[in-house]
């Protein structure tokens, strides 16, 4: 019997794309969008020209960013904390697409419709600008007259046609509603001190 000849095997070279295929295995799994994908072709690209080589390193500079908690435990994020903390649209724009991107315009809206009707006296009325001189006559008025003489007067009717604001049936929940217009707008009225006195002990 004839002895088989051993064959060498020559290891292949490490190249650009194989480093490519490793890079790609590792983060097709992480991250999928448009320019990981585009990061994903070039990487696996061979024999990539000077321009190509140029725009895949400024990618590659520009997607190391946001890792940096890569490998740290998750941290809880309040998002009802964050809510609160939004100041303008731009914030708010950016909190939704963060926070809740399935929320479309329509559905803003009528959150937005939902929230004022909820309380139409403090959100629609009390906190509208376009109704401030309204709320403001209505607290002037009644703030030489009585709640009761108020309840009554012309001064209330031409607040509701301006306004939209819907007259209670009861004096009382009137009441309610004017007390919620005057702390609303720093017209809080201040308690009365009422002095004690303490009972002194008399000796024979």
């Amino acid at each position: 019997m004839t002895a088989k000849k051993k064959t060498k095997t020559k290891k292949k070279k490490a190249t650009s794309s194989s480093f490519g295929e490793l890079y790609v295995d590792v983060i097709k799994n992480r991250d999928n969008s448009p320019k990981q994908r585009k990061i994903n072709k070039l990487m696996m690209k061979p024999n990539a020209s000077t321009a190509d080589r140029n725009l895949l390193a400024m990618m590659l500079a520009d997607a190391g960013k946001g890792f940096e908690n890569v490998g740290k435990p998750p941290v809880a994020v309040n998002v009802y904390t964050k809510a609160r903390a939004v100041k303008n649209y731009k914030e708010l724009q950016h909190f939704i697409d963060r926070y809740c991107p399935s929320i479309t315009e329509a559905d803003m809206a009528k959150m937005a419709a939902d929230h004022v009707s909820s309380d139409w006296l403090m959100n629609g009325i009390s906190k509208d600008p376009d109704h401030y001189g309204a709320v403001m006559m209505l607290l002037q008025y009644m703030s030489d007259n009585s709640v009761t003489k108020t309840y009554k007067s012309r001064h209330l009717k031409r607040f509701a046609m301006w306004t939209g604001y819907k007259v209670p049936a009861t004096i009382s929940t009137f009441k309610n509603h004017m007390t919620s217009l005057k702390n609303d707008h720093g017209d809080k009225r201040a308690k009365k001190k009422v002095p004690h006195y303490k009972d002194k002990e008399f000796k024979i």
